[in-house]
């Protein structure tokens, strides 16, 4: 799996809207994913990135946990009892990475 990470330190700074650029500007091998979405709904993070840059379903797998309060993701899972896993994180990406492809992690 290679890829890039969109990172950030708050809510509200952009990465969504980034990751959209870049998804846009890339191949159609490029792909994006967001393993973990917080403030669900009504915030839709993977609806939000296809919408701008037109990518459809194939490149913008719906493979992240989505979670409802919009608040850090540890905390988030913590309000909703559940445990999180990086393996359980990283297992959907794996899967769908058959082509190999390239992604832009969220």
């Amino acid at each position: 799996m290679k890829g890039v990470f969109v990172t950030g330190t708050d809510t509200g700074v952009g990465k969504t809207n980034v990751s959209a650029a870049l998804l846009a500007a890339t191949p159609a091998d490029v792909c994006y994913a967001k393993p973990i979405q917080t403030g669900f709904p009504p915030d839709d993070d993977l609806l939000h990135v296809r919408q701008l840059s037109g990518a459809g379903n194939e490149r913008t797998p719906d493979l992240g946990l989505r979670l409802r309060a919009p608040v850090s993701p540890h905390h988030a899972a913590k309000l909703e009892r559940r445990a999180l896993t990086a393996a359980e994180l990283a297992a959907p990406l794996k899967a769908a990475d058959a082509p190999p492809r390239r992604w832009i992690i969220e």
